[in-house]
């Protein structure tokens, strides 16, 4: 049909008149990139020799065509993807928080107490508690075993709404005790304790060369409080409503546990956990900050620290034998709830509503 001497049978262009030792298709190069078309992986975008013609828009080394995230740098032993993706989180799961001054602590117990000054640095924190999909994949890679694993178990919440210690009772488990179902792997981890967390948060480091850790007291706070505002509870100042509130002490929780002291009139939905993100972000864009599971901090734990604790950056104290603990859970009531208030645990202790987030700076 095009007259190129190759019989239209063999010819791959039989409408288009081309050289035989071009196997009968043109040499054009549509795209303009040195690469003709015949041998042009990408033939409608430009891009180098060394990628037959293919485009590599990020810049990671991996030609579009191959790359799995072509709009994302990321590692070429991961398909072009950044290594974060193939431990469960993503580049952008990680909220940019710029810093601020802000008044840190309240007056409603002693130990929040001077409301003082303090100025945080920028730091990223992850939109989302680590869940338990998360955590898997850490000790499934690095066969690291829990606190719980080594020690007799975790504290379940029995029907009776108590706490107990129940030996087998780790990471893998819900609030009562039971084997959480795949369906329930975006539920925050819990049954870990300080040492698990900055253990997961060490090899994140590891994994990645970028340095992951616990956020301090200070970051933490100035980030739940949505910055300067240094808001009551992360949705705000005043009563949750909504999806506009969080996973804490309701109306469902009291029918259930008569005993309880609840935000009333708020039914949120849960009586324990909820998946990651179930409820509306801060302005900062953070999920989970008030309620849910409780979050470990880097920070020692000490009652007296704000009388002498530094302005700017503050670490906490330098020894210790607690550390601090912030957020509240799914069980708590309005006052524990608060941003400031503070709680510590001895850094083995783990129970069936406290988890952790991850910072990176």
């Amino acid at each position: 049909s095009d007259t190129d001497g190759i019989p239209d049978h063999e010819d791959p262009c039989p409408n288009q008149r081309g050289p035989i030792g071009g196997n009968g298709c043109p040499t054009a190069d549509r795209d303009g990139d040195g690469v003709p078309d015949s041998g042009d992986a990408c033939p409608d975008q430009a891009g180098p020799t060394r990628f037959r013609g293919c485009p590599d828009s990020d810049g990671d080394n991996v030609p579009d065509n191959d790359d799995k995230c072509p709009q994302e740098k990321g590692d070429p032993g991961n398909n072009g993807c950044p290594i974060l993706y193939t431990l469960g989180m993503k580049p952008g799961d990680f909220v940019k928080i710029t810093g601020g001054t802000f008044q840190m602590g309240s007056t409603e117990s002693d130990d929040e107490k001077p409301v003082h000054a303090v100025t945080v640095s920028d730091f990223h924190l992850h939109r989302y508690e680590v869940t338990v999909a998360q955590f898997k994949i850490f000790v499934e890679e690095s066969g690291y075993k829990t606190d719980a694993e080594k020690d007799d178990g975790s504290y379940v919440y029995t029907d009776a709404g108590s706490s107990e210690k129940k030996a087998g009772i780790n990471w893998r488990h819900d609030s009562q005790g039971t084997l959480r179902p795949n369906s329930q792997h975006n539920h925050p981890v819990i049954h870990v304790s300080w040492n698990d967390a900055t253990a997961y948060c060490q090899w994140l480091s590891r994994k990645t060369g970028q340095t992951y850790r616990l956020p301090t007291e200070a970051e933490w706070e100035y980030a739940a409080g949505n910055g300067i505002q240094h808001t009551k509870y992360s949705w705000g100042n005043g009563n949750p409503s909504g999806r506009n509130g969080g996973n804490v002490a309701d109306e469902l929780g009291k029918r259930k546990f008569s005993d309880w002291t609840i935000f009333t009139g708020y039914d949120d939905g849960y009586v324990f956990t909820a998946p990651v993100g179930s409820f509306n972000a801060n302005t900062f864009g953070l999920y989970d900050m008030t309620g849910n599971v409780w979050e470990w901090c880097q920070d020692y734990y000490d009652e007296t620290y704000y009388q002498s604790s530094p302005s700017r950056d503050p670490q906490g104290p330098a020894s210790g034998s607690t550390r601090v603990v912030r957020g509240g859970s799914w069980g708590d009531n309005p006052n524990l709830s608060r941003v400031a208030n503070r709680v510590w645990g001895n850094p083995d202790n783990r129970g069936n509503g406290t988890g952790f987030r991850v910072l990176r700076r």
